[in-house]
């Protein structure tokens, strides 16, 4: 009996282990992701900010 629970437990860790890594390296692509979207936000706004103060520059002359 302690055989079979103790290789039972063993593939219970492995495939425990195999789910935690496919886990860890969704996590690892989604951060990859928010950061190149985060990135992009950003250069949006600055671009976005410029054009505004543009034509608040063209009104205001």
């Amino acid at each position: 009996l302690d055989v079979y629970k103790n290789k039972k437990n063993s593939e219970f860790n492995e495939a425990y282990d195999r789910l935690l890594q496919k886990i860890e390296a969704g996590l690892i692509d989604t951060q990859k992701e928010i950061e190149e979207l985060s990135g992009r936000a950003e250069e949006y706004i600055i671009g976005f900010n410029v054009k505004l103060l543009n034509e608040i520059e063209k009104l205001g002359s």
